[in-house]
């Protein structure tokens, strides 16, 4: 009976690593062409886990798929019990260059340090 209550805890710990496939999100689920920059903006690619700050921005998708992408993002979020309210919160210094390349929306340079450009 003792595992019984290790269960809860375990599933938790499952919950925040961030591996699960259930809380990833992949780019490539969404449409990423474009005629120019201004159909563009960032997005992150990868896993998700909110017991950390969020991860900064690794790829591009169109403008207009923003809010399927954010509906995604926020059913696929894990729920981790969080010690501090506001735990979840965006990386600070993400870089990177928005361009529209060959029909396609990228980020390039993505990484920390700076800001997230559009030209």
């Amino acid at each position: 009976m003792r595992w019984l209550a290790v269960l809860p805890f375990a599933a938790l710990l499952v919950a925040c690593d961030g591996t699960n496939a259930d809380h990833a999100i992949n780019a490539d689920e969404y449409d990423r062409a474009c005629t120019g920059v201004a159909d563009c903006v960032p997005v992150y690619s990868g896993s998700l886990s909110c017991c950390s700050n969020q991860p900064c921005p690794t790829t591009a998708i169109r403008q207009d798929n923003l809010a399927k992408y954010e509906s995604s993002v926020a059913a696929r979020m894990p729920m981790c019990m969080s010690p501090t309210p506001g735990d979840c919160r965006p990386t600070p210094g993400c870089t990177g260059r928005i361009q529209c390349v060959a029909g396609t929306c990228t980020l390039v340079g993505a990484g920390t340090g700076g800001g997230v450009d559009a030209r």
